[in-house]
């Protein structure tokens, strides 16, 4: 049996799968970091649209990828990096060593 979500979309009812409507943290593998304050902000954010059924699954999905564009930009990865929401590439015990080998 499948259960469906009926979402108002303009006028017209929208039938979505009901684990499409809760099972979002899927959308966050393979660019999401696998702990960490990012990984602990966008489970939030997941969280939040699980529990929305007022939007569709589509909106949903478009919210997630606007903070993946977000976190992904190169423009704002100094800033996510020196406030320690990634982590250094090779870790921060190398970036020290290079340091002072200059």
């Amino acid at each position: 049996m499948l259960l469906c979500v009926c979402v108002k979309v303009g006028i017209a009812f929208q039938l979505e799968p009901f684990h499409e409507h809760v099972f979002l943290e899927r959308h966050l593998d393979g660019w999401c970091p696998p702990r960490g304050p990012v990984r602990n902000f966008m489970e939030l954010v997941c969280i939040g649209l699980q529990r929305n059924p007022y939007i569709t699954v589509e909106k949903k999905r478009e919210h997630l990828e606007w903070f993946r564009s977000y976190f992904l930009d190169p423009d704002r990865h100094d800033i996510l990096k020196l406030s320690g929401a990634i982590e250094m590439e090779g870790g921060e015990g190398e970036h020290e060593s290079q340091q002072q080998q200059s």
